[in-house]
């Protein structure tokens, strides 16, 4: 027989403030009953995505949940509610089990509230039930908070969130046009499905709970009609040699500038760097 556990399943792409009251009850209720808190992340490899799987890990494990297994969405989107739930109790002796109040699994969302409900009373299973988190009349969800990073409104998205927006990559070698027009950058290969909002920002390389102040580029250099995927540069406002840039970094946006824009030429271009350039120093304190 498997160990009693508190269980949660969903999503949860970004691990926002509304995933949090979840997830703080599943932490809150297992420690309470001195049991095992277990989290199931449905995976579905779309883009895009708040949070790539290693990331929604360590956010999950900062929480304090003892166990995380993702499972793929498509493997089991066909199962029915009851078929689905038979795999659970297979796998799991699920004291209680913690949802939000629009959670549903199964082929056609049939296991919804009110099915768990009779089904978790008849296998005796506590059923917990968490409300949504709103700011004003509307619902935290991932899905407005995709569409505030895509339309530059930074500063809400990360309320919403609960923290900064970020995202890691691999430095990658680029064709070094910012460098020729004097602010060389970090170019960065960022997973595919990790959704990056274009636009110039100023933000922080983070390692070690440390952080260098940086201007970010997230865009596809109209300028020079490259026309390729989505690029970020980091470009160190205090232009500081780090020398752990070879390994992974993870950069954190703090504010939004303004939006990519084609230039008439790279004389144009360069004085709008030059412009963004004091307006991230304004912005962190004239850092040296």
């Amino acid at each position: 027989m498997p160990e009693a556990v508190v269980l949660s399943i969903g999503k949860f792409d970004g691990v926002h403030r509304g995933h949090l009251r979840v997830l703080n009850k599943v932490k809150e209720l297992a420690e309470s009953f001195r049991l095992k808190s277990v989290v199931i992340t449905l995976e579905k490899n779309q883009q895009p995505r708040l949070t790539t799987l290693a990331e929604k890990i360590a956010l999950l494990k900062d929480i304090g949940i003892d166990r995380i297994k993702p499972l793929n969405f498509w493997r089991i989107k066909n199962q029915s509610a009851a078929e689905f739930w038979k795999y659970l109790k297979s796998r799991y002796q699920i004291f209680a089990l913690v949802v939000g109040s629009d959670f549903a699994f199964g082929r056609r969302r049939k296991g919804n509230i009110l099915w768990l409900k009779k089904t978790t009373r008849k296998d005796g299973i506590k059923l917990i039930i968490v409300g949504p988190v709103k700011v004003g009349t509307k619902k935290v969800s991932s899905q407005i908070i995709r569409q505030l990073l895509i339309k530059g409104q930074l500063a809400r998205a990360s309320y919403l969130l609960g923290r900064n927006y970020s995202f890691s990559g691999r430095r990658t070698k680029g064709l070094g046009l910012a460098g020729k027009l004097g602010f060389p950058t970090i170019n960065l290969r960022v997973d595919k499905n990790k959704l990056l909002p274009p636009g110039i920002f100023v933000g922080g390389l983070l390692r070690k709970n440390q952080r260098w102040p940086a201007l970010i580029y997230i865009g596809r250099s109209p300028t020079f009609n490259l026309g390729r995927n989505l690029l970020a540069e980091v470009h160190l406002l205090n232009r500081q040699r780090l020398n752990w840039l070879d390994k992974k970094i993870t950069v954190e946006l703090w504010h939004y500038h303004r939006p990519e824009k084609k230039f008439a030429s790279p004389l144009d271009l360069t004085r709008a760097i030059l412009a963004d350039y004091r307006w991230a120093k304004n912005k962190t304190g004239g850092v040296k």
